[in-house]
């Protein structure tokens, strides 16, 4: 920033999350003599070598309905990768795509999701020839229900089309109309993180936003709880916060709410005291959990992300 744009007598404080980390989930089986039990299948990675790849440099995919099967002339590609490693220099649009088993899920009104870490730039999915979703904007994740497309204990079919813009429009879009970074878009572009597949429960912690105050040490929190059911569920979440290193719980909150079929925000406060500001040196993190579970059923549904309490003052 230049500091010459800034009057003498400005004074900016800023309360900033240090370091915040993707959210893992956990979900498994509440029993009382059982602190956690995961189940490890959960989650179905697709990263690797199992790719098919193929540009499309008169962006006639759709009109062919490439989303059917790939390309004779497709090349074997990893993920994630950029897409510059298997076409140099390419830019325009091109298609992933990849078959693999899914398992069955162990909840018999559990979700299928598919979440991609990072697509640049702009992607569209299919899951064995049904459209499920798309997205715009490389460096965020995304999550598409895809529970009505997949064939559970048998072989799918996943196609994905990028299109990571040039200076000639492609479908209403150019490289210098969108965000990027200092890299050419030749240098970008494609499947530039992991792939997973979610077997998740009808009731699940959807995201996880969490506001560290280094002046009183208080969290808050907002939980975003998704009931993909098409009933109501009485769900219970509580929340809890420990040094991530070690696991001592500072503090709990527990809040009891119905669930509508679809998105709830839950808002909660948790409270470290006298909490270790994040330094160089000393890198100081907290873990924000939240589970929940709810009434009739023994799963569990567990997410939590990490954080760090700092202010800094120019």
């Amino acid at each position: 920033m230049d500091s010459r744009r800034l009057p003498v007598y400005s004074l900016l404080l800023i309360s900033v999350i240090i370091l915040t980390f993707p959210s893992v989930s956990l979900w498994g089986q509440d029993d009382p003599g059982i602190t956690e039990k995961v189940i490890s299948s959960q989650i179905v990675c697709l990263d690797g070598d199992g790719w098919l790849l193929a540009t499309d440099p008169g962006n006639i995919g759709r009109e062919q309905k490439w989303w059917e099967k790939p390309r004779d002339d497709a090349k074997a590609a990893r993920v994630p990768w950029f897409i510059g490693d298997t076409f140099p220099g390419y830019v325009g649009v091109f298609w992933y795509w990849r078959d693999f088993v899914v398992p069955i899920n162990p909840c018999t009104d559990g979700r299928y999701l598919l979440r991609f870490w990072d697509v640049d730039y702009l992607a569209e999915v299919w899951v064995n020839g049904t459209p499920v979703g798309s997205h715009e904007g490389a460096m965020m994740p995304f999550v598409f229900d895809v529970t009505d497309a997949v064939k559970p204990g048998s072989t799918n079919h996943i196609t994905v089309r990028v299109l990571l813009p040039g200076d000639a429009p492609i479908d209403g879009f150019t490289y210098r109309q969108t965000p990027h970074g200092c890299a050419g878009p030749s240098q970008t572009g494609g499947i530039m993180d992991s792939v997973e597949f979610l077997l998740a429960p009808p009731v699940r912690v959807e995201d996880l936003f969490v506001r560290p105050d280094p002046q009183t040490g208080k969290i808050r929190i907002q939980a975003n709880l998704h009931n993909g059911d098409a009933q109501p569920k009485k769900g219970r979440i509580e929340f809890t916060v420990a040094p991530a290193a070690s696991g001592n719980i500072l503090d709990a909150a527990t809040i009891s709410q119905d669930l509508p079929s679809g998105d709830t925000l839950i808002e909660s406060e948790l409270q470290v005291q006298n909490p270790r500001l994040w330094d160089l040196n000393d890198p100081i993190l907290y873990r924000v959990t939240a589970r929940l579970t709810c009434e009739g059923s023994p799963l569990f549904d567990e997410l939590s992300t990490r954080c760090g309490f700092r202010d800094f003052k120019f």
